[in-house]
């Protein structure tokens, strides 16, 4: 999953489909702080954990659980995978 378009492009996808029609999403970069930039209030980040966990087929760790890993894209596709790599080696 090391392709940063591709993660990129599937991010885009799921945000686009939470947002009201006629609103766009703006470009995605590596910064791009998916609470801040994107303006996801508490019900849409919720939304948006289930999209990521059901897109990745994953679950995230409460445990773990921590915003500045949404501050960045290139933090969460770090994040991301690393959840990945763990679930593969279980």
């Amino acid at each position: 999953m090391g392709d940063k378009k591709a993660f990129q492009d599937k991010i885009a996808k799921i945000l686009s489909d939470m947002l009201p029609k006629g609103i766009v999403l703006p470009p995605l970069h590596d910064d791009t702080d998916l609470i801040d930039d994107i303006g996801l209030n508490s019900l849409d980040f919720l939304q948006f954990i289930i999209q990521l966990e059901a897109a990745f087929d994953i679950e995230f760790d409460i445990e773990k659980f921590d915003l500045k890993y949404f501050k960045s894209l290139a933090e969460l596709q770090g994040f991301i995978e690393e959840i990945v790599r763990k679930k593969d080696v279980a």
